[in-house]
């Protein structure tokens, strides 16, 4: 917030009397879900996310119930797991300027996904996976999660015009709030009809 706090916007550049008017939003929004493609992407958006916070919101519950005390819980999600997060979001913004934003959505999805389902298993292991094998495990996927994170609000960009972009940037931001609430809200009945590692394998 102090960078945002300090910027200064340049001053508007004078309209000319042929200068179109700026769109309204509705007009930004029509715009945006009407172009080719624009749906099915808005659909791809909603899936990348919602498998990791479908699965998220069920981890720290498993954990609980396979024994590992808050502590230790702790220092797993809230220590080990965020600076993992962090340091994948920025060797992930580092690989889509190299490699791309498609490229890198494919793979880090890819990796996102598996770490997600390597949770599974853990409940059959029980405690004996509660050691070094849980914090590796939790690290590389707040880590694949980072990276694959920055690959999609990368790609949200690419897919901005450059006319209404805080409309089209909302619109997506939005359908990823909207799936990984849905997916979060979802979790527990999931879980409790599946079991956990049934609940990560779909995940």
């Amino acid at each position: 917030a102090v960078p945002i706090g300090l910027f200064r916007e340049p001053p508007p550049a004078p309209m000319s009397a042929s200068t179109a008017a700026p769109q309204s939003w509705r007009g930004a929004l029509g715009g945006f879900v009407s172009r080719p493609g624009a749906w099915a992407w808005l659909g791809v958006v909603m899936a990348y996310k919602a498998g990791e916070s479908l699965g998220g919101a069920m981890l720290k519950p498993m954990l609980v119930d396979l024994g590992l005390g808050l502590t230790e819980l702790g220092a797993l999600t809230g220590t080990a797991g965020f600076t993992a997060g962090l340091v994948g979001a920025l060797l992930g913004g580092a690989a889509v300027t190299r490699f791309g934003a498609g490229r890198s959505l494919v793979v880090f999805g890819v990796l996102q996904s598996l770490t997600v389902a390597a949770y599974a298993v853990v409940p059959p292991l029980g405690v004996a996976a509660l050691g070094l094998p849980i914090y590796v495990l939790t690290v590389l996927e707040h880590l694949c999660g980072g990276m694959a994170t920055a690959a999609l609000f990368t790609r949200m960009m690419d897919a901005c015009a450059a006319e209404t972009e805080g409309t089209d940037y909302t619109v997506q931001a939005s359908a990823v709030v909207i799936a990984t609430g849905g997916a979060a809200t979802l979790s527990g009945f999931v879980a409790e009809n599946l079991g956990y590692s049934g609940h990560f394998l779909l995940s």
